[in-house]
């Protein structure tokens, strides 16, 4: 993706228009992503696991952001470098979901084409995709069914404020309602690194 980040100082002089380059993604194969969410499923069993991935950030208005990052964890296990998108697996099944919402036309006349959700999840092995809103649908479901939601400990504004509104608790109680068996099911998964991962180590490590 290509962002026009726009830089003055002083409104007599002529501004600077500067093209930046990011969001670039890099993918394993989907099997890679496949056989992560498999174990994680596994090691938690029951109920369905919630991964929020991160959102643009403003600056100083909307549209103006911050390079985005996108939150490690969802990272790992979906590997979508993009914004606004959620995801849930569920442990029993194994089913991956990944809720976000095409490109509007705004968006496309600033951006130029881009590819639609349904693009990006075969990426990473996963066939089924709803618009974002949905996603409050399907966690409202689960929990009416008796079904616990494992999410890690939010480290977002708005990623708490979102827990609550899903969830339907306070903001006070998302903050210690997180899965501990989620997060170490993680930690057990990112302590040990694939042939693959250590090559892309090693090329980071080269490049810093």
């Amino acid at each position: 993706m290509i962002g026009l980040s726009i830089y003055t100082t002083d409104l007599d002089k002529p501004i600077l228009f500067k093209l930046q380059k990011y969001n670039t993604m890099r993918l394993f194969n989907p099997s890679t992503y496949i056989n992560r969410r498999k174990q994680l499923a596994s090691h938690v069993k029951s109920g369905v696991i919630l991964l929020i991935g991160n959102d643009e950030t403003p600056m100083n208005y909307q549209d103006n952001t911050y390079p985005f990052r996108q939150d490690s964890t969802f990272l790992y296990f979906f590997g979508l470098s993009k914004a606004k998108l959620a995801a849930t697996i569920d442990c029993e099944t194994g089913e991956s979901t990944l809720f976000g919402n095409d490109p509007s036309i705004d968006e496309i006349v600033w951006t130029g084409p881009q590819k639609c959700l349904a693009d990006y999840a075969s990426k990473v092995g996963v066939s089924k995709t709803y618009e974002f809103k949905t996603l409050f649908e399907v966690i409202q479901k689960s929990i009416a069914s008796g079904r616990n939601i494992h999410f890690i400990h939010p480290y977002k504004p708005d990623h708490l404020i979102l827990l609550a509104d899903m969830l339907q608790i306070s903001i006070e109680k998302v903050s210690g309602s997180y899965s501990k068996k989620l997060i170490e099911g993680i930690v057990k998964q990112r302590l040990y690194k694939s042939a693959e991962e250590l090559t892309e180590i090693d090329k980071a490590v080269n490049i810093t």
